[in-house]
């Protein structure tokens, strides 16, 4: 790994953490607005159930084969540009659900994109930080940032738009910070 400065680091580390907070804050976004896409749709507890266990199970998976592959293959920022893309789409596709089965496909997809998210991200921050940094570093990116973007403002901002709005509109708006997020990391 090469070392960098500090403040090239904590840069990467934000970055990073803001790109992670955002798929996180989409994976927990069908957990906040379930009570209007349920009332929305009229989807039985079963099939509330059947989204989270489809995402978590794909998500389980794409972490494991979708890693492999990007350690097969030596690239990581490729597959990130991709996963973020791929899951902006799912949060847009989610919104556009007009059945249970359109909106388990969207969250099927989006597990499978997103597993692999944090892997590569640490991926990224162990190679871009200096040794005795690298724990620190993965701390801002698991759990700093992403917890602040995620969990903290996930449930105020979309519950927000969901009420001034409806829960379409907060899927559809929920897109933009990861695509945001993708052109920064595509830049830099």
């Amino acid at each position: 790994a090469t070392a960098h400065s500090l403040g090239y680091e904590w840069a990467v580390a934000l970055l990073l953490g803001l790109a992670f907070g955002f798929a996180y804050f989409y994976r927990m976004a069908m957990t906040f607005l379930s009570p209007y896409v349920v009332k929305d749709l009229g989807l039985s507890n079963t099939q509330v159930g059947a989204l989270g266990s489809g995402l978590s199970l794909t998500w389980a998976l794409g972490a494991f084969l979708i890693g492999l592959w990007s350690d097969a293959v030596g690239r990581r920022k490729p597959f990130l540009l991709a996963f973020m893309v791929i899951f902006s789409f799912c949060s847009v596709l989610s919104g556009l659900a007009a059945s249970f089965g359109t909106l388990l496909a969207s969250r099927i997809v989006m597990g499978a994109v997103e597993g692999p998210f944090l892997p590569i991200c640490l991926a990224i921050m162990t190679m871009e930080s200096a040794e005795n940094r690298r724990g620190l570093n993965a701390g801002i990116v698991q759990n700093g940032v992403s917890n602040l973007v995620g969990n903290a403002l996930g449930p105020i901002v979309l519950i927000a738009i969901a009420t001034a709005l409806n829960w379409r509109d907060a899927f559809y708006l929920a897109a933009v910070p990861g695509l945001l997020c993708a052109v920064a990391i595509w830049l830099w």
